[in-house]
């Protein structure tokens, strides 16, 4: 049934449920591919891409970054790797292989951006429960997604 399942994943107990439920999925369809993605808040990106590179290293098209700025981007490394790896521990236990792309940007946009260039079925993502004023002036990262993504989506809660 789905083939390409992209799961968003950042450590939070509803993204736990949302990885839970791709594995069940997968147990299900085992021929479909797991997609693991984290979308790590990097303001000094414009785009949604993924992260290709050292945040020490430096390429022709980065502006010299000041020292706040790379510990602020080796935080956000930091904490976006770290959501990787629990996620990889979680499938290595059950012996799920899965491929795992770190994006940058804004987390609604990256991960429906992702999807359509990876032609996901499936994107499988946690809400993370909001107080009626932090969803009227921040907006809800899952609603998003269920707004612009081109496949059908699984909010688990």
């Amino acid at each position: 049934m789905f083939k390409q399942i992209l799961v968003a994943f950042d450590s939070t107990a509803a993204s736990q449920k949302a990885l839970d439920a791709a594995v069940e999925l997968h147990r299900l369809h085992p021929d479909s591919s797991l997609i693991i993605t984290h979308v790590s808040l990097d303001k000094s990106r414009r785009d949604a891409t993924m992260y290709e590179h050292s945040m020490n290293t430096q390429t022709d098209h980065q502006p010299a970054m000041e020292k706040e700025q790379v510990e602020t981007r080796q935080d956000e490394n930091n904490k976006l790797n770290q959501a990787l790896l629990a996620a990889k521990e979680v499938l290595d236990s059950r012996s799920i292989h899965a491929d795992f792309y770190p994006l940058t940007g804004s987390p609604a946009e990256a991960i429906v951006d992702y999807a359509i260039h990876k032609g996901a079925d499936l994107i499988i993502v946690g809400r993370t429960e909001k107080s009626s004023f932090q969803k009227r002036f921040l907006g809800s990262v899952s609603e998003t997604i269920v707004e612009k993504a081109r496949c059908p989506v699984l909010v688990m809660r």
